[in-house]
């Protein structure tokens, strides 16, 4: 059961693991990254991968996730 809605730059404990939440702009609407600066770790979901984008919502916009993605 959900006990909170996060939102971009929220940080979530995980015992004793910081992760940071990063909103994905221009992808799927909700997307999130999760970075956990201590180790590197970015946690992308479908965010990064090597063919072309086809996730296309009303919300979908390539350049802002293009520069989202830097």
């Amino acid at each position: 059961m959900p006990t909170k809605i996060v939102t971009d730059h929220d940080v979530i404990d995980i015992g004793g693991r910081q992760i940071e939440v990063l909103h994905t702009l221009g992808h799927s609407p909700g997307h999130l990254r999760l970075w956990e600066k201590d180790k590197g770790y970015l946690f992308t979901g479908d965010l990064v991968y090597k063919d072309i984008l086809f996730a296309y919502y009303p919300s979908t916009d390539p350049e802002v996730y293009l520069a989202s993605l830097n």
